[in-house]
């Protein structure tokens, strides 16, 4: 699997380190979107898929050339896998996005929340705007 939905801190045109070797190491495929809900954790967004839900969460569908060391590299970002204390914030899961302009459906990585989301704001809209 070499595709991965972003939608946020990851997202076109960021400065962190991190985002800036996934972009040297991706292809842009697509403008996309998930069914969920978007979700303002601190300055960053946190999805998750919850069922049965028409909301929908925006983003941007890459293709990862050097997946392993990119995914490898995302994970630490994300704080995902055993080197992290659990329960870990963010998992990386295989979900299913829709092209914007196709509506075709596409298998891809995304990093979903994975704590409770009582105590936080919805971004209704399904759009992360970073601050």
């Amino acid at each position: 699997m070499n595709l991965i939905f972003v939608y946020g801190t990851l997202l076109k045109k960021t400065k962190h380190a991190v985002p800036q070797l996934f972009h040297q190491k991706s292809a842009f495929v697509a403008e996309a979107f998930t069914y969920g809900k978007l979700f303002q954790e601190s300055y960053y967004p946190g999805l998750v898929l919850p069922p049965s839900t028409q909301e929908k969460v925006y983003g941007q569908v890459f293709c990862i050339s050097d997946t392993e060391r990119v995914l490898g590299a995302l994970d630490k970002y994300e704080e995902v896998g055993s080197s992290f204390p659990s329960p870990q914030e963010f998992k990386r899961t295989i979900i299913t996005v829709y092209n914007l302009h196709a509506s075709k459906p596409m298998k891809c990585w995304a990093y979903l929340f994975n704590l409770p989301t009582d105590s936080l704001r919805p971004i209704v809209s399904g759009k992360f705007k970073q601050y």
